[in-house]
């Protein structure tokens, strides 16, 4: 049984090895409804371009704006200084301007989003988090550590005894 509990050890720190990496990136999901509508997702960890004029913007952002599936040239959050809420801009054309609070805390940099429902000009936006599945290695872990419950239990078996 030492032999067994040694091999599976070994084998688990391979599969930590081999699949860790960097932690996954936050994905956030946010889906607006009402008189203007959007849905998108934003991988927060890419770098926004430095915020400015009380603003943080992500380029290149693939979504369903107002019914239309595009890739948005910017969307753009703004600090409450500046009404809060956001607005999205496809070609030249700006799709959803909708204020209201501000959507983000932390700096213009570096922006923390908050999951939840907000109410703007335009709707009602929910922000939520897509990203809370485990990574890989922790899969890997997790499923050798219940095959080595299984294999001790299973070897752990008392022998009937025969008279």
């Amino acid at each position: 049984m030492g032999g067994m509990m040694k091999k599976l050890t070994a084998l688990a720190g391979l599969a930590v090895l081999g699949t860790a990496g960097p932690a996954e990136a936050a994905v956030l999901m946010f889906d607006l409804t009402g008189t203007q509508t959007a849905n998108f997702s934003i991988d927060t960890s890419a770098t926004p371009p430095v915020g400015n004029f009380n603003r943080v913007q992500f380029t290149n952002v693939a979504g369903t704006f107002n019914g239309t599936n595009t890739v948005a040239s910017f969307v753009r959050f703004f600090q409450s200084v500046s009404q809060g809420g956001l607005n999205i801009q496809v070609g030249k054309s700006l799709v959803v301007n909708a204020s209201g609070p501000q959507l983000f805390t932390g700096t213009l940099d570096q922006p923390s989003f908050v999951a939840g429902t907000y109410q703007l000009t335009t709707g009602t936006l929910r922000i939520a988090d897509v990203s809370a599945l485990p990574e890989p290695a922790a899969w890997t872990v997790m499923l050798l550590g219940f095959a080595g419950v299984g294999v001790s239990l299973r070897r752990g078996r008392a022998q009937p005894v025969r008279v």
